[in-house]
């Protein structure tokens, strides 16, 4: 699944740019949303398990204005999303193979032009993915928003397929309802820039 997800920086007070910091904090306010669909119904399965503070930290690229993370993992357990009913929220579990992997876990890798991005502005992200044992590389367009002088969010989605982490689409009652492979993960990360 994608997740997905999103990282932010600080934007500068007055002017909207973003200064070089080195610390962010994942701020408990973030969520995951995955949104999957049936040959029946559409369903989403949602996250806002950031309980743990989870620092993320960067390297500043003054040349290419690009930031690269140092340290970047961000684990979410995989029985902490909902799916907003109790059998499709178990079926869920079951497809990611919670019991044996309990963990979807994002390395944030690098954010493009981050340094020159104003309020508002999309920047490009790579991550990586480990669900179900299987790592995934993504490129996610994000957008930067500002909400406060030391808080900001990323937010963006990614669409995935569960043969991208080697899983099988679940099908019930002897084949007649069939999730999609496809998925589509939406990202929406506050964070808090650490002096």
């Amino acid at each position: 699944m994608r997740i997905v997800f999103l990282i932010i920086a600080s934007l500068s007070f007055l002017g909207g740019k973003v200064p070089e910091k080195e610390k962010w904090v994942v701020d408990a306010g973030s969520k995951l949303v995955i949104y999957g669909k049936t040959n029946l119904n559409r369903f989403v399965c949602e996250t806002d398990c950031f309980d743990v503070v989870d620092t993320l930290k960067y390297h500043p690229d003054e040349k290419s204005c690009d930031i690269s993370f140092t340290q970047s993992k961000i684990q979410v357990p995989v029985k902490s999303f909902a799916c907003g009913n109790d059998l499709i929220t178990k079926d869920f579990w079951a497809t990611l193979n919670a019991n044996k992997h309990p963990n979807l876990t994002v390395h944030f890798l690098s954010l493009k032009d981050f340094s020159t991005a104003e309020n508002g502005d999309s920047v490009i992200g790579e991550v990586a993915i480990i669900l179900a044992g299987v790592r995934k590389k993504y490129q996610i367009q994000y957008k930067l928003q500002r909400q406060s002088k030391d808080f900001f969010s990323l937010t963006g989605k990614q669409p995935v397929c569960f043969t991208d982490f080697h899983l099988k689409a679940p099908r019930k009652m002897m084949g007649l309802i069939q999730v999609q492979e496809d998925l589509e993960v939406e990202f929406f990360m506050k964070l808090k820039v650490v002096p």
